[in-house]
């Protein structure tokens, strides 16, 4: 299977790097306790569609939407801080809870949700509707309707 690249539906940024789609979203590992360091979701340069919103499946939080793109953190670095520090709420992380919280580095649009709170899971959420998802071939190559600007 190809790769495939993350890019921001407003002004065509690159937001992540080549990563190879996965069949279903990796078993997540829960912290215990704040003191617990979980694994990442999936590994670095890999990505899967979650079916469900945030927390959905572990019962702790049911937040966001169904279909996000879920990436290793390390593969979405370029992401800015949302200017809204509503959206940065957590107590030794981000928990996600307070909807998307980073944005594209070139038209600043709200696009993915990271979650990396000491009691949460480790993720990077892109939001379906704020991103374009597609082989690196066709979004890399000029004049295709979805290529990178």
């Amino acid at each position: 299977m190809g790769r495939h690249l993350i890019v921001c539906r407003v002004c065509r940024q690159q937001l992540s790097p080549p990563v190879r789609l996965l069949p279903e979203v990796p078993e997540r590992t829960l912290a215990a306790d704040h003191r617990t360091t979980v694994p990442p979701t999936v590994q670095p340069g890999e990505y899967a569609v979650d079916p469900y919103p945030l927390g959905a499946t572990d019962g702790r939080v049911d937040e966001g939407n169904p279909g996000c793109l879920v990436l290793h953190p390390d593969d979405a670095r370029e992401l800015t801080v949302h200017p809204d520090p509503e959206r940065s709420v957590g107590c030794c992380g981000e928990d996600g809870l307070a909807g998307p919280n980073p944005c594209c580095p070139r038209c600043s649009a709200a696009v993915a949700t990271l979650v990396n709170d000491c009691w949460t899971v480790h993720e990077v959420r892109f939001e379906p509707a704020a991103v374009i998802v597609g082989p690196v071939e066709d979004l890399t190559r000029p004049g295709s309707r979805t290529w990178l600007s």
